[in-house]
């Protein structure tokens, strides 16, 4: 299995570079959030591309069962993005 570096940008303004964090936190967990966008780099390949998860489709795999599919979060292993 490939491992990937992403990486997601935002400019914001604060008082430090602290509370810059917690506010890309915030905005990124946020249900109505446009922080959808993300620049993936294959660490064995030479090009990133950016993946627009509201508007591109993950590419398909076969995980087998059902049962087999890992859970796509900790906490709710029914939910899916699509």
């Amino acid at each position: 299995m490939p491992s990937y570096h992403i990486t997601w940008e935002i400019d914001i303004y604060a008082d430090s570079p602290r509370e810059a964090a917690e506010e890309a936190q915030r905005i990124m967990r946020m249900p109505d959030t446009m922080a959808t966008v993300f620049t993936v780099h294959e660490h064995d390949a030479d090009e990133a591309v950016q993946v627009d998860l509201l508007t591109e489709m993950p590419e398909t795999r076969d995980y087998g069962p059902a049962s087999d599919v890992p859970p796509t979060t900790p906490d709710d292993a029914e939910w899916t993005p699509w």
